[in-house]
C-alpha cells in the first residue's frame, strides 16, 4: 500500500513517478470496481482513465484528501452514475427520470462485494498476492508471471487456483 500522505503531497508537487505509483496502486481497483457497476470493460477503462487525468488536472486538491480510497471510490461512483444517466437518456431520450436510489444501492452493493475482496487479497501470502494481481488485475500471461517472478509456470497456476480458491470460499459465507 502507498503512503498515502506522501503520495497525495508528491502527486501534488507535479511528481509524474509519483503519480505512475498511484496509478498502478489504483487503476485495476477502479476498473473492477466500476465493471461491477457497469459490466462493460471497454468503458470502465475509459471512466478509470478519466478519473486519473482528472486526479492530474486537480492535484493541487489532493492534499486536503483524507482517505485516498474514499476519494477514488466516490470520484469512480459518479463517474458510473453520470455514465447510466447518460446511457438512459440516449436511449429513452431526454426527458426520461433516472431512479438513482436503485444505482446508489448497486454501486454500495459492488463496494462491499470489491472490499471484500480487498480484503481477501490483502490475507493472502505475499507471492499468492504478487502472482494473482499480475494475473487478474495487470491481465499478464502466466508464462510472463513465471518469468518474471523466477517460478515454474505451474507454481503460478497453483497460486491464481489456491487465491480463486479463497475468494469463493469468501463469496460462499455471504
Amino acid at each position: 500500500m502507498l503512503e498515502e500522505e506522501n503520495i497525495l503531497k508528491r502527486v501534488s508537487e507535479g511528481d509524474k513517478d509519483a503519480f505512475k505509483a498511484l496509478f498502478y496502486e489504483y487503476f485495476g481497483k477502479m476498473k473492477s470496481f466500476l465493471t461491477s457497476i457497469l459490466h462493460d470493460s471497454a468503458v470502465c477503462e475509459d471512466i478509470a482513465q478519466d478519473i486519473f487525468v482528472k486526479i492530474w488536472t486537480m492535484r493541487y486538491l489532493l492534499p486536503e484528501i483524507r482517505s485516498l480510497d474514499s476519494y477514488l471510490y466516490r470520484m469512480a461512483k459518479n463517474a458510473a452514475l453520470n455514465y447510466l444517466r447518460y446511457a438512459r437518456r440516449e436511449v429513452a431520450g431526454n426527458d426520461v427520470e433516472i431512479d438513482d436510489d436503485s444505482l446508489l444501492e448497486h454501486a454500495f452493493d459492488a463496494k462491499e462485494k470489491l472490499q471484500a475482496v480487498g480484503t481477501v487479497i490483502s490475507g493472502m501470502p505475499q507471492k499468492r498476492r504478487k502472482v494473482f494481481i499480475m494475473s487478474r488485475i495487470f491481465d499478464i500471461s502466466n508464462d510472463m508471471i513465471a518469468e518474471h517472478l523466477n517460478i515454474s509456470k505451474k507454481t503460478v497456476e497453483n497460486h491464481i487456483n489456491l487465491a480463486n480458491k479463497e475468494l469463493k470460499e469468501c463469496f460462499a459465507d455471504n
